[in-house]
């Protein structure tokens, strides 16, 4: 095992078990409390979640590697599961999600208040939305999202698993697409 297996189960282990996590601030604020550092950088500054010394510290440590497929939960059939890989201040938040013969209930919307960008790596899965359309999505097919479009998730491919991409813009750095 290495330490890269070990920061993922710790994180994973650390994340709150229900779907719907607390909104983005305050999901990002918790994740602070427990010790997570973030850095942006813009402006010719450094901003970070911390105490200021987080790029030094970041640097320090090198970059890290991983696999989509790999580490975090595993989804049991007619499950999905969520691993963010990269959150920042101010709600960006880059995520993996695995499906396995997963569907949203009939009645249940996803409706955020910031743009997502989804791309599916492998697998299908259709997306539904508010109007009655569907779309199909197959590996390499993405779906931009703009905030507050209401959507879910119809099907997923329960032959094997569906390995999605999302990012999640912050509500203040959304544009029209």
């Amino acid at each position: 095992m290495n330490l890269l297996d070990d920061d993922l189960r710790r994180r994973r282990d650390d994340l709150p078990r229900q779907r719907n996590r607390p909104a983005t601030a305050s999901y990002n604020q918790w994740l602070q409390r427990e010790g997570h550092r973030f850095v942006i950088t813009g402006g010719g500054e450094d901003r970070d979640g911390a105490d200021g010394n987080a790029r030094q510290a970041d640097s320090a440590r090198g970059p890290t590697f991983g696999h989509l497929s790999e580490g975090g939960p595993r989804p049991a059939p007619g499950e999905e599961t969520f691993l963010d890989l990269l959150t920042a201040p101010g709600g960006a938040r880059v995520e993996r999600i695995l499906s396995r013969g997963a569907a949203s209930a009939p009645d249940f919307w996803y409706e955020q208040a910031c743009d997502e960008f989804v791309l599916v790596i492998s697998g299908g899965a259709v997306l539904a939305f508010e109007d009655g359309s569907e779309r199909r999505l197959e590996a390499g097919d993405y779906a931009i999202l703009p905030a507050f479009c209401r959507h879910r998730v119809a099907w997923t491919d329960s032959a094997g698993e569906t390995v999605w991409l999302a990012v999640h813009m912050p509500p203040a750095a959304t544009s029209q697409v």
